[in-house]
């Protein structure tokens, strides 16, 4: 009788996972390409859907780019999440600010659970770009937010969304007051609440190699980046007609390899304090002519460059 009983009991529980199975399964196949959409969409812009409308209508607006052996079970996801929207509920919850997790139901059945842990997922990138375009990083969050402006339009695609979510998701982190952005002698701090996002160690661009130096740094009267190929391009020719005038001392000395920053206020000197000053003033010289007329006639403020140090023999 015993037995009995307990087979019974096994056979009740089977029945029952084998239904909760079959109506999870129903589930599934009513959506087949739910995944693929949730995971394209994080892919392509970062973050997850703030609803199923916004997910339809980017999905709608891909329609013409899907693959031909994937558009069934697409047309498939997107006509059935059309159809059961009002039994979807869609949850979106916030950590802190740190975490992000998507929650799909449809009833009591989870259909879609994702956690996301990168709110700042381009950071460390813009910090770096920043680096190497002011050799220092930002001392406040503003400062990350107009050299981001300043380089936005060179940046398509994926980087641009990258760089977006990043900037939206510090700037609410502001508002909200959760975040700490301290930069001193001993480097750059971000964090949120007591969580630190970032840390970086104090930098120097004197301690580069003579290759990492060639970057060319423009800046307007604000200090803020000026982009342009072409000025680029008219620069290094006008150092390099200079240079070729001087007999060049062999550039694997790494001590003849400068950086200069020029400024209309103070003229051209050396960059790096510990730097020895060149012998030659007459090479000196003609760079700081150059780069003066130059700064002049493209309405520049300041140049930050490198440049080979020749000897006049």
């Amino acid at each position: 009788m015993m037995k009995t009983k307990q087979l019974s009991f096994l056979i009740l529980i089977l029945v029952f996972c084998y239904s909760c199975q079959q109506e999870q399964r129903m589930t599934n196949n009513g959506y087949p390409g739910f995944n693929n959409m949730i995971d394209g969409y994080y892919q392509h812009y970062y973050d997850y859907p703030k609803s199923l409308d916004s997910l339809i209508t980017v999905m709608e607006s891909r329609r013409p780019y899907i693959d031909g052996s994937f558009l069934s079970s697409y047309e498939l996801t997107l006509n059935n999440l059309k159809t059961d929207k009002g039994r979807i509920q869609w949850h979106l919850f916030e950590d802190d600010f740190l975490n992000e997790e998507l929650v799909v139901l449809k009833g009591r059945d989870t259909i879609i659970h994702r956690v996301n842990t990168s709110r700042f997922p381009c950071l460390g990138l813009l910090l770096d770009g920043f680096k190497d375009c002011y050799y220092d990083y930002p001392t406040t969050l503003q400062g990350l937010l107009d050299y981001s402006k300043a380089v936005g339009y060179v940046k398509e695609g994926q980087f641009k969304n990258c760089d977006s979510v990043t900037i939206y998701n510090l700037i609410s982190s502001q508002e909200k007051g959760l975040l700490k952005w301290e930069k001193d002698e001993n480097g750059l701090l971000v964090m949120i609440n007591n969580d630190t996002i970032d840390f970086l160690s104090p930098y120097s661009p004197c301690e580069l190699s003579p290759f990492d130096k060639r970057h060319i740094h423009f800046f307007d009267s604000n200090k803020n980046l000026v982009f342009s190929n072409q000025l680029e391009i008219e620069f290094k020719k006008g150092v390099y007609s200079i240079q070729m005038e001087f007999p060049v001392i062999y550039e694997e000395e790494k001590g003849n390899y400068h950086i200069l920053q020029y400024q209309r206020d103070f003229g051209l000197k050396l960059y790096c304090e510990n730097d020895y000053s060149p012998q030659d003033q007459m090479w000196f010289e003609a760079i700081h002519d150059f780069v003066s007329k130059f700064a002049i006639d493209n309405d520049l403020n300041e140049i930050i460059f490198g440049a080979v140090y020749c000897n006049k023999k």
